[in-house]
């Protein structure tokens, strides 16, 4: 229930001025609108968090590359990786990669030399704070917060303070289990045990998973219709840093650990019996994996300073293009590069099943006035049409002119940034 937690107080606050202004929040545009800012306070804030996040813990492990190499890093990671098109929709996924970001990095902090006690157990507290909720948000974190007890003893020895690490944890694990009994009748029931018969299968760990199909391992990582260096090929190179940071002394147990979070979770998903995640770019269940992919970048931006940015800027065109375009393409779109988004882009239009979807922007088809399989209202009109859209629709709507502000707002970020690493130089 995390991710609908997560987006309670943005809505609330909505709902608390809507009611102020006497707008009916039944109203579609109303609703629409709701929708678009809730998810933009819980997940797309989160996602804003995670490059700063990621900046920091680079800096933090890679204190001698330049400045330049750890902001690259981060902007890689939020522009040319999954990252991006998930902080767009109310998915869990970009809210547990950061909380497991925050978590790491808190804990990395906590073992810095030279911090007095009090500051430890404020980091090792936090830290288990952001490991409890990633759970909240997500069962699955669950592995990789065992991997984060480890490494909080590794970082700071097994201490009686060590135990602000569980302690920061606590209050999540009640708030969880209280769901839990309220929803499904006991603390330990999860919401997967009693999912429709489609999505649990008789055998299946928590009626889902399996042993790793290596199989499907492949296909998630290079496969045409869901292969993760397909969209995002950039984190080859990131491969390759944390690669090269594990044969560094210094850094050696931190590149470790993000490799062991990497394998986790592609293991959980070439398990799952739905490893193939439905509608989806890309493989979106290693979505939290790929920060802590993310963070090694800055060794691959300092040794190949011309190839790893050129390869990041094609992964950061692909993801901003396909975002922008449908961050849900369906199922039987085969290669939904070259089969959904790019038809959409160059005609206009693609056919699917029967069905023609719109483009050349925001075609989603699936949203809350009408679906594939159910439609409120026609596939034309206008509560189907805002269903997805881009602010820059508001001036130039289903145009690729709406992706102008954008643009120009990246660019004028990178001029921003351009110049201050530029003064931090001289």
């Amino acid at each position: 229930p995390g991710a609908v937690f997560l987006a309670l107080p943005g809505y609330l606050t909505i709902r608390a001025v809507e009611s102020l202004a006497g707008l009916d929040p039944d109203d579609w545009r109303v609703m629409t609108l709701n929708h678009y800012l809730a998810t933009l306070l819980s997940v797309g804030l989160l996602g804003a968090l995670g490059g700063l996040l990621l900046l920091r813990t680079s800096r933090e492990l890679l204190p001698e590359l330049p400045d330049w190499t750890h902001a690259a890093a981060a902007l890689t990671c939020g522009l040319g990786t999954l990252m991006l098109p998930y902080a767009t929709v109310l998915f869990d996924h970009v809210a547990a990669a950061v909380l497991l970001l925050a978590s790491f990095y808190c804990l990395t902090r906590a073992g810095a030399d030279g911090l007095v006690d009090r500051r430890k157990s404020t980091y090792l507290l936090l830290a288990g704070a952001a490991a409890g909720m990633s759970i909240v948000v997500n069962y699955v974190t669950a592995g990789v917060v065992l991997l984060l007890a480890g490494y909080a003893v590794k970082r700071c020895g097994l201490r009686p303070r060590t135990a602000f690490f569980l302690l920061g944890g606590l209050p999540f694990a009640l708030l969880l289990g209280g769901y839990h009994a309220v929803c499904f009748g006991s603390p330990i029931a999860t919401a997967n045990q009693l999912s429709v018969e489609g999505l649990r299968l008789e055998g299946k760990a928590l009626g889902s998973f399996g042993l790793p199909q290596p199989g499907a391992a492949l296909k998630l990582l290079f496969g045409t219709r869901r292969g993760l260096f397909l969209t995002s090929p950039v984190l080859l190179f990131a491969l390759g840093g944390a690669v090269a940071a594990l044969r560094r002394k210094r850094t050696a147990w931190a590149a470790g650990f993000s490799l062991l979070v990497f394998a986790f979770y592609l293991a959980m998903n070439s398990s799952f019996e739905h490893w193939h995640a439905g509608y989806a770019l890309g493989p979106r269940y290693l979505t939290p994996a790929l920060p802590f992919l993310g963070l090694w970048l800055a060794l691959a931006f300092a040794k190949l300073p011309r190839a790893a940015p050129a390869v990041a800027a094609i992964s950061a065109l692909v993801l901003l293009l396909a975002t922008a375009v449908d961050a849900q393409p369906p199922t039987f779109s085969g290669n939904p590069l070259a089969g959904h988004h790019w038809p959409l882009v160059s005609r206009g239009a693609v056919t699917h099943a029967e069905i023609t979807i719109e483009g050349p922007v925001s075609a989603n088809p699936i949203g809350t006035w009408e679906g594939w399989y159910y439609r409120v209202f026609s596939i034309r009109s206008p509560q189907a049409r805002w269903s997805s859209f881009n602010l820059g629709e508001l001036i130039w709507p289903r145009s690729l002119l709406s992706l102008l502000p954008l643009a120009a707002f990246l660019g004028a970020g990178f001029l921003a940034l351009t110049r201050e690493i530029r003064v931090r130089r001289s």
